[in-house]
């Protein structure tokens, strides 16, 4: 799982979220009787990636605007 994105000084960022110390932490609430799989696991990266990449993108549009 990566994110990348221009960082403040214009150049790319590429951030692997599994080997890069944990910038952000977040609970996954796991409901009674779900199993304990880890594709809910790997899915939960995904939308974390991706919503990590949206915030990088959002960040560049601010500044080039």
């Amino acid at each position: 799982m990566s994110v990348s994105g221009v960082d403040f000084a214009d150049k790319l960022l590429e951030l692997n979220l599994v080997e890069h110390p944990v910038t952000e932490q977040e609970e996954i609430v796991i409901s009674k009787g779900e199993t304990h799989q880890f594709t809910n696991l790997i899915k939960h990266l995904v939308a974390v990636c991706e919503q990590q990449e949206e915030n990088l993108y959002r960040i560049t549009r601010e500044r080039q605007s």
